[in-house]
């Protein structure tokens, strides 16, 4: 059964085995650096000890982008452009799948 992960009520994915799976829009990437990024709280509370996989369902393109947990722990930098504080890892370190491709990792 899938784990619902929220900040301030807000639903920002869900956990489910073993994955945590974040569904946006393009323009949610940031673009300086060209990134993903995941709250802060969010990370260390829900997702971080409970994930080996954080997946990114880009809904636009239909384009997946993967990477390990700790992958995602260890490459992450820190900012807060008024949305909260977001941990964030440069595109270049995630694994993009296209529609319709089966998952490396």
């Amino acid at each position: 059964m899938a784990e619902i992960v929220r900040v301030d009520d807000k639903i920002i994915g869900q956990i489910e085995d073993g994955v945590f799976t974040k569904r946006v829009r393009q323009a949610h990437m940031l673009r300086t650096p060209r990134a993903w990024g995941i709250d802060c709280k969010a990370f260390l509370e829900q997702i971080y000890h409970k994930t080996k996989t954080i997946r990114i369902e880009e809904l636009d393109s239909a384009t997946v982008y993967e990477i390990s947990t700790e992958v995602f722990n260890r490459r992450k930098g820190y900012l807060n452009r008024g949305f909260g504080p977001q941990y964030f890892v440069a595109l270049k370190y995630w694994h993009q799948i296209r529609q319709g491709q089966k998952a490396l990792l």
